[in-house]
């Protein structure tokens, strides 16, 4: 059970990782990427 917990505990915590970046990473690319497409 041990290894299950730790497996359990290492998809989470990639999970809410994986989840912060996608909330504060979009952003940042979008308007980069929105201002350098609207300059070409």
């Amino acid at each position: 059970m041990k290894i299950a917990r730790k497996i359990a505990f290492v998809v989470a915590t990639a999970t809410l990782s994986v989840g912060l970046l996608g909330i504060s990473a979009p952003a940042h690319a979008d308007f980069s990427w929105g201002i350098g497409s609207a300059r070409r």
